[in-house]
């Protein structure tokens, strides 16, 4: 330490880890205060070299903190502990000297149990003083505890419910899960086995045969289509239809247009169609025409229209067969009703009859 004038001035020294001096580490005061020395202040120096790394040292142990506050009774109260051993007998104390005091007499002690019967001392020399009753000894020492187990005291009363804590947050929701991947679809199972064909069933017995038809005539081919082509032509009543044109004509000699209105039939069996296109002159009047042999009403020949209307035409007409059993028979067409006109209808002819023979 140098004095300098009413200064002090103090030089500083680093020391190393070793407790050597180290030069780059002093700290002198010309060094700081140089222009008062008279002198500038010099060049810096070199950085001297980095000093080794300080010892960590650790440092006290804190004082313990204060004790948490106490945290919030459970709920529920806990089970009751297990009773404990009964202690053992305390040491009778000693019997005390002279006869105290009678004392007010306390509660009777539970009774002791009765000791053992001490040895008979021998009997004295003569009978001596009766002495006087003496006074009431002290109660006795209480009897030790039973051995056993004591009655278990009254259970203590249950504490009260502790409050309920508060209800926590509820969580957020997850995330719902991706939806997994489609499995593959399953093989297909094999085709089963086809089954067996079942057994043919037995043929079934063979039907009766169906009696033979009778033979049917021969036909003959035999052919007569025949009209009146006449318009607005007035047949009286009983009047027979002539005849005045030839459609077909291959019915000789079975069927011949013999006259004007009649034809004549072999024997045999006939088809017959005939059809009139007409009206009546007066109303209410029927239309009515039919076939007969020479003068006699064919049955089933006749066709009526009753309530046929005047001037007005309409059709009427039958279809039969004719059986021929004599050798020959001559047919005509007649008006079985009132006074009738004929007229052709369209491509139907006034008045048109046809034979088919049959057979003979």
């Amino acid at each position: 330490m140098t004095e300098l004038s009413d200064f002090i001035q103090i030089s500083v020294w680093g020391k190393s880890s070793t407790g050597q001096l180290v030069t780059a580490h002093r700290l002198v005061s010309e060094e700081l205060l140089g222009e008062h020395n008279g002198g500038g202040a010099g060049p810096t120096g070199a950085s001297g070299p980095t000093g080794p790394a300080g010892e960590r040292v650790t440092g006290p142990t804190g004082a313990t903190g204060k004790d948490g506050a106490i945290g919030p009774t459970g709920p529920g109260v806990g089970a009751t502990g297990a009773t404990g051993g009964t202690g053992a007998a305390g040491v009778t104390g000693p019997t005390g000297t002279g006869v105290g005091v009678t004392g007010a007499t306390g509660a009777t002690g539970a009774t002791g149990d009765t000791g053992a019967a001490g040895v008979t001392g021998p009997t004295g020399p003569g009978v001596g003083t009766t002495g006087a009753t003496g006074g009431t000894g002290a109660t006795g020492v209480t009897g030790p505890t039973g051995t056993g187990v004591g009655t278990t005291g009254a259970t203590g009363a249950t504490g009260g419910t502790g409050a309920t804590g508060v209800t926590g947050f509820t969580g957020a929701t997850g995330f719902t899960g991706a939806t997994g991947f489609t499995g593959a679809t399953g093989f297909t199972g094999a085709t089963g086995f086809t089954g067996a064909t079942g057994f043919t069933g037995a043929t079934g017995f063979t039907g009766a045969t169906g009696f033979t038809g009778v033979t049917g005539n021969t036909s003959t081919a035999r052919h007569l289509f025949i009209g009146n082509n006449t318009s607005n032509t007035t047949f009286a009543a009983n009047t027979e239809v002539p005849f005045n044109q030839t459609i077909v004509d291959n019915g000789g000699p079975d069927i011949v247009l013999s006259s004007q209105t009649s034809i004549t039939l072999l024997q045999g069996n006939y088809w017959v169609s005939w059809n009139i296109s007409g009206g009546v002159a007066t109303a209410g009047t029927p239309l009515s025409f039919a076939l007969r042999r020479g003068t006699t009403l064919i049955t089933g020949s006749r066709a009526v229209n009753s309530i046929a209307p005047t001037a007005q035409t309409i059709s009427v007409g039958a279809d039969l067969i004719i059986a021929v059993t004599s050798a020959s028979d001559s047919i005509n067409l007649y008006n079985d009703g009132g006074d009738a006109s004929v007229t052709s209808l369209g491509s139907r002819l006034a008045a048109q009859i046809s034979f088919i023979k049959l057979s003979d």
